[in-house]
């Protein structure tokens, strides 16, 4: 039940996204790209390990000749894993340029270029998986004692050095990377809040305007009748923006001792729902890391403690056990991605429905 929701769920998003075209965004193809692998955990990796693991002891089924496959059956499972994870880190990225520098945005690299971000991100999942694998391989050693039930086994690489690489490059520094995004983006959208409420956003990025320019602009916004009206005023290095929104009126500095008129405050629910993009975008990055965390943290954790310092459950059933919990409570973050793309986008959840509907509507 698992596999075929990751796969049809899956499916249907990148679907949805490539049939409607105010999806086509850099945004969204982003979450393409995160569909997509876990499309392949989905349809290649969830379906051996649930025959292994019904099989009993992960014994190769398959002919002798093909034991290669094992091999690429790992390689496959790492390849759409570290694909996943890094996508994520490019969402995170994507937003926070979102928050950071809205009006640069769309001319930004990572907006413009998003098919060389995308490329980067599965090379270099390719080599972080590939390579290793082959390398090491999946072989249990051949010794004089070696019981035959286990040379049939397609275990993971066992080796210590493989295994801290795998966690490392997979994991745990893309993990990092993700942390610092988030806590990126929560101080720019707490910086953005405040300078919504404040009135006041001070920029310090390397902009320069003379004295006679920023003189001559005031003049000329001051012979303005515009409603909508933006101020640049200069101190040393500093450029402050001053936010008004309708009428001109001169900001008070203590904005909470402000009385608000009954008019203006029956539209602040409108003022804020129109600012909400920064706040989706946090919630999103939130949400998907959260689940991310939850889903593939235990499994990196146990795997260096039992792989690489060997500290791991004494029984060796309940070993086994535990680890191939912990690997599909990780298989499970492809299906939660699903939920988690149509909670938190209200564009491709109205597009999503908008779809199903209307397949539920023709099958009728």
């Amino acid at each position: 039940m698992l596999c075929s929701f990751t796969v049809l769920g899956n499916l249907f998003i990148i679907y949805v996204i490539i049939r409607k075209r105010t999806l086509h965004t850099s945004k969204y193809y982003y979450i393409i790209s995160l569909a997509f692998a876990d499309l392949i955990v989905g349809l290649i990796v969830m379906p051996f390990s649930s025959i292994f693991i019904l099989a009993d002891d992960e014994y190769w089924l398959f002919s002798p000749y093909l034991r290669f496959l094992c091999d690429i059956w790992h390689a496959i499972d790492i390849f759409a894993s570290t694909a996943s994870i890094l996508g994520l880190c490019t969402i995170g990225i994507d937003r926070y340029v979102v928050i950071k520098k809205p009006i640069q945005y769309p001319t930004s690299f990572i907006s413009k270029r998003w098919h060389l971000m995308l490329s980067f991100t599965w090379v270099c999942s390719a080599l972080i998986s590939f390579p290793a694998i082959l390398y090491w391989g999946t072989k249990q050693p051949v010794l004089d004692d070696t019981p035959v039930s286990l040379l049939e086994q397609c275990d993971m690489p066992n080796n210590a050095y493989y295994i801290l690489f795998s966690a490392m490059a997979s994991f745990y520094i893309p993990l990092f990377l993700m942390i610092y995004v988030y806590v990126k983006i929560y101080l720019a959208a707490r910086n953005q809040t405040l300078a919504l409420y404040s009135g006041y956003k001070h920029q310090h990025h390397r902009i320069r305007i003379s004295k006679s320019v920023a003189n001559s602009f005031h003049q000329k916004e001051s012979s303005s009748e515009e409603n909508t009206k933006l101020d640049l005023s200069q101190v040393d290095d500093q450029i402050i923006l001053r936010i008004h929104r309708g009428t001109y009126q001169k900001p008070k500095v203590d904005v909470q001792t402000e009385k608000i008129p009954a008019k203006r405050r029956k539209c602040q629910g409108k003022f804020w729902r129109t600012l909400s993009n920064t706040q989706k975008a946090t919630s999103f990055i939130g949400l998907v890391m959260g689940t991310f965390l939850f889903c593939w943290f235990p499994y990196f954790f146990y795997l260096v403690l039992s792989g690489a310092f060997n500290v791991r459950l004494k029984n060796d059933h309940h070993h086994e056990v535990l680890y191939n919990i912990l690997t599909w409570l990780g298989y499970s973050n492809s299906a939660l991605d699903i939920i988690v793309y149509v909670s938190t986008s209200a564009e491709l959840r109205t597009a999503f429905f908008e779809y199903l509907f209307y397949f539920c509507i023709e099958k009728k």
